[in-house]
């Protein structure tokens, strides 16, 4: 009996033992986990990249090309604003009453514009053009010599022209300064008006023997033109023009070059045709000075005229030469 009882008391330490370890472990486990939460909420949590949006391009400022050139001068910028540089839209000028355009052409860096314009005799067209820059306006010489002589249709499809006109007929003279595609061909005296592109794309002119011919080949000119006269400057008609040997008033048909803007210019052609001692079309200086200012010219000059007049456009001659077809010359300005 004794034994049993002892067995019995024994068991029941032992179960007693028993759950007080089990109670125990539990007390531990709790403990465990709540020091686990305070040790989580210690620590420094990293905070979440904030979100941002990436911001909107807008687009890049337009400046209109101006009325007049500018040597040297930038599309100017809002201070401070770097994210866009401003560049210039080419923007034609508003066709004039009578105007049809017969085509256009945009590659390798030329925008071009031809028009036609007839008004009562005359019979007018207009290239207009925008370059990416001056390098881009061309000069031929027949042959490859200032003394060949060939048609201007024949000197254009021999450089791939697009378009071409007539130059100054310098092959015809033994004076003035002559440079062409940066070559200074001749250097020799003459109180003629001289036109030239400076290295920012700007006509500029002068009295030929004014003028150095190797300095301004050292300034970068590529191409000048001893010829004229000089018929607006400024954007206004030139009042007294320097037209040496040449009819002031005598109508005929005329080639002439001017400049509306940066790196906008245009080449004119107008028409005229001899019958019976009369002339029908053509200008005087003073019309072709007016009329290029109509047309929006800030500098114009006269180019050889009379039967060396003559356009050609896309493979062909659109134009009416004078003499009967086209009289052979020596040089050609052109586009390409």
């Amino acid at each position: 009996m004794n034994q049993q009882k002892r067995t019995q008391v024994s068991r029941g330490a032992w179960i007693t033992s028993l759950a007080a370890f089990c109670v125990l472990l539990v007390f531990l486990a709790i403990a465990c986990v709540s020091s686990a939460k305070d040790t989580l909420a210690r620590q420094p949590v990293a905070p979440e990249p904030p979100v941002v949006s990436a911001p909107s391009q807008a687009p890049p400022a337009v400046l209109l090309p101006s009325e007049s050139p500018v040597s040297g001068s930038e599309p100017s910028q809002t201070s401070g604003d770097t994210s866009a540089p401003v560049v210039e839209e080419q923007v034609f000028r508003t066709p004039l009453a009578g105007e049809t355009v017969l085509g256009s052409y945009r590659q390798n860096g030329v925008n071009l514009r031809v028009s036609q314009i007839a008004r009562e005799e005359q019979n007018m067209f207009v290239c207009e053009f925008f370059l990416d820059s001056p390098e881009l306006l061309h000069t031929a010489l027949a042959g490859g010599k200032i003394t060949g002589r060939q048609y201007t249709s024949k000197i254009a499809r021999s450089v791939g022209a697009v378009l071409a006109v007539n130059g100054d007929f310098c092959g015809y003279r033994t004076n003035g300064i002559i440079i062409r595609e940066g070559e200074v061909l001749r250097d020799s005296f003459a109180d003629w008006d001289l036109l030239y592109i400076d290295r920012d794309g700007d006509l500029r002119y002068g009295v030929s023997g004014d003028f150095d011919a190797e300095q301004l080949a050292a300034d970068g000119v590529l191409q000048s033109w001893c010829f004229g006269p000089l018929l607006v400057a400024d954007g206004q008609k030139v009042a007294e023009m320097n037209r040496p040997g040449l009819s002031p008033r005598q109508r005929e048909p005329r080639t002439a070059i001017g400049q509306l803007g940066p790196l906008h210019y245009l080449l004119f052609v107008v028409d005229a045709v001899r019958a019976d001692n009369e002339v029908i079309g053509g200008m005087t200086f003073s019309t072709l000075a007016d009329t290029l200012v109509e047309l929006g010219c800030v500098t114009a000059y006269n180019l050889d005229g009379g039967g060396s007049t003559t356009l050609y456009f896309n493979g062909e001659v659109i134009n009416r030469p004078c003499v009967n077809g086209e009289r052979a010359v020596s040089d050609i300005i052109y586009l390409r």
